[in-house]
C-alpha cells in the first residue's frame, strides 16, 4: 500500500491522506442514506428538523438537498425551507424497510 516516494514521511502522509478520504467519502454516503431515510416516509420535512436530527447545520443539509435534486430524489421548498422524497426516488431507491428510522451515524460511534 505504501508506494515508492523520495522519504518515507510522503508515503505515510500519502496513507494518511488516502485513509481520511476514504472516510469521508463513507461518511457522506451514510449522510445521503441518513437523509433518504428521514424522507422515506413522503412527508415534507423541514431542514431545521434534519439538521437537529443529524446533528448538521441547516447549511449542509441544504447543500445536500441540491445534490440529490440534481438527480430528481428530492424536492425542495425554498419559500418553507423544507424537502421531501420523490416518488421517483422511492420506486427507484427500493429504501430497505428495516432501516427505516435507524440511525446510522449514531451505529459508527
Amino acid at each position: 500500500m505504501l508506494e515508492n516516494h523520495a522519504y518515507p514521511s510522503q508515503a505515510l502522509l500519502h496513507l494518511y491522506l488516502n485513509v481520511k478520504l476514504n472516510w469521508l467519502v463513507i461518511m457522506n454516503l451514510r449522510l445521503l442514506d441518513e437523509i433518504l431515510i428521514i424522507l422515506s416516509d413522503s412527508s415534507w420535512h423541514d431542514v431545521d428538523e434534519i439538521a437537529r436530527k443529524l446533528l448538521l447545520s441547516e447549511k449542509e443539509v441544504k447543500t445536500v438537498s441540491d445534490f440529490l435534486g440534481v438527480f430528481g430524489l428530492v424536492i425542495f421548498d425554498e419559500n418553507r425551507h423544507r424537502m421531501k422524497i420523490t416518488p421517483f426516488a422511492i420506486e427507484s431507491l427500493e429504501l430497505p424497510q428495516q432501516t427505516k428510522g435507524r440511525n446510522f451515524l449514531e451505529e459508527s460511534h
